[in-house]
């Protein structure tokens, strides 16, 4: 026996309507196997003659779970620190210490300035020394030995890759959306990833240590920054990626998207209201989980929507309870939804 409703949806077509709860959408394909398969019991003559012309739907109420959302960024992987060596003094470079790639300490030396005024002492003890302030990563020579240089000029780079900066770029409605969340007294909940441009995801994990203090006017963004720690020297400055937060949003409203239809770029469920009437209702949606929406707005767990083989529902039209029907012999010939 099952139970059902009869929605008559117009004098040519009718709706066999079955209640269930979130399992709706797997049963409605075992029922339509049952109506086809039965071949006894009757029916009462109204649903008999409108099961010829009818479609099944299934009916399910919205669900509140606890959800983990997955928003991808497009980042920016920089060295902290990183700067630029400098000559510290006018004058030709008398010894170049370092290679491109090389690792070097706190203090080691990089260069020797001979000031310009002192050439013909070779080992002028006016000469200027240049030390790594940090322990870090050479980056290309950029001027040779034996070269003029002017304060000021750029020698080469310095990295510390221990630990990368990754910055990104988020929307300001997500910006608002995180705020409402109250996400920055959440980080424990929060877990951050990075693909690199191989689609391999780094074996790290991130923590986030800025959501930026103002925005850009020309992009309508907020800078965000997360920072990995980079113990096998992976990752390295300049390089580009798509950093992953996933979060947790506690008490989430999810329904399943077979539920929902889209009409010029809106969604909508249909509700079947506590007078039976089935009315198309607008929704918002938040977040796509596999095959589940995460609605923001629209619907809430007292509702209940089709969830199943959706046909055009117009409003006013009226269901009627029959939790004494049974399938008709001729049943075999109801059309699939």
């Amino acid at each position: 026996m099952v139970s059902v409703f009869l929605v008559n949806v117009d004098s040519e077509n009718g709706i066999i309507v079955i209640r269930g709860g979130k399992e709706s959408g797997e049963r409605i394909v075992e029922t339509i196997d049952q109506l086809k398969k039965q071949s006894t019991s009757s029916l009462t003559t109204a649903v008999f003659d409108a099961l010829g012309h009818s479609h099944l739907v299934a009916l399910g109420t919205p669900e509140k779970k606890d959800v983990t959302l997955s928003e991808p960024y497009v980042c920016l992987i920089e060295s902290h620190p990183h700067l630029t060596v400098r000559a510290l003094t006018t004058g030709y470079l008398y010894v170049v210490k370092i290679k491109e790639g090389q690792a070097v300490a706190q203090s080691d030396l990089l260069f020797r300035i001979i000031p310009a005024a002192d050439t013909e002492v070779l080992a002028s003890e006016n000469a200027v020394s240049i030390a790594a302030p940090f322990a870090g990563v050479i980056g290309s020579a950029l001027v040779p030995k034996g070269t003029l240089v002017q304060k000021g000029d750029a020698l080469t780079t310095l990295a510390d890759s221990s630990q990368m900066n990754v910055d990104f770029n988020v929307p300001e409605a997500r910006y608002l959306n995180y705020q409402a969340a109250k996400l920055s007294e959440h980080l424990d909940d929060l877990e951050i990833e990075l693909m690199l441009g191989d689609r391999s995801t780094f074996n790290q994990h991130g923590k986030l240590v800025s959501m930026g203090s103002e925005f850009n006017p020309q992009t309508g963004n907020i800078t965000f920054r997360a920072d990995f720690p980079n113990p096998d020297r992976l990752l390295r400055h300049g390089m580009t990626g798509k950093v992953i937060l996933h979060r947790v949003q506690h008490n989430a409203i999810v329904i399943p998207q077979c539920a929902t239809f889209e009409v010029l770029n809106k969604w909508y469920v249909y509700v079947v209201a506590k007078d039976n009437v089935a009315h198309q209702r607008q929704i918002e949606i938040q977040a796509e989980i596999d095959d589940v929406f995460v609605v923001k707005s629209g619907v809430g767990v007292d509702d209940e929507i089709v969830v199943d083989g959706i046909r055009p529902l117009m409003d006013a039209n009226r269901a009627e309870r029959d939790d004494r029907v049974q399938v008709h012999p001729n049943a075999g010939e109801l059309p699939t939804p």
